[in-house]
């Protein structure tokens, strides 16, 4: 129970439903007497149109050209790597004296990190995660 007082669950939905009348929160009495938040879209100018139209257009540019080039990165990456690939460089360690060039210690390396990163991380995710989950049954039984 809210404020001690006492209501059904028909009563609950209804006031909810009319607590938030509007995407701003307001109920319809309160939008009515407060008429700075627009009540929709097609009241915009269309100046305000035009450059909310443009910045969109701007952005959706801006994220081709990076997707392009992100993209393009990688596959020059690729087509100059791949041929020098080979099955030993992945598993030998690299060696001055015998002029061996290898990874693996590079990739086991990073291995690592990932591991330890979650060993560190995913206790903290989980709790927070069982707080959130018992936060939510706890304002669903506020409600009732």
């Amino acid at each position: 129970m809210k404020h001690g007082k006492s209501f059904t669950m028909k009563g609950a939905a209804a006031m909810k439903k009319e607590s938030k009348d509007n995407e701003f929160g307001f109920s319809s009495a309160e939008n009515q007497n407060n008429e700075s938040f627009p009540r929709e879209k097609s009241g915009m100018s269309a100046k305000r149109k035009a450059w909310i139209y443009s910045v969109r257009a701007l952005m959706t540019a801006a994220t081709g050209i990076t997707l392009a080039l992100a993209l393009f990165l990688v596959v020059y990456v690729l087509a100059k790597g791949l041929p020098n690939l080979s099955f030993e460089l992945l598993t030998t360690a690299p060696s001055y004296l015998s002029g061996r060039v290898g990874i693996l210690p590079d990739i086991l390396n990073s291995l690592y990190i990932v591991f330890a990163t979650l060993i560190i991380v995913l206790p903290l995710v989980c709790d927070q995660a069982e707080r959130d989950h018992a936060d939510k049954i706890c304002q669903n039984d506020d409600d009732v």
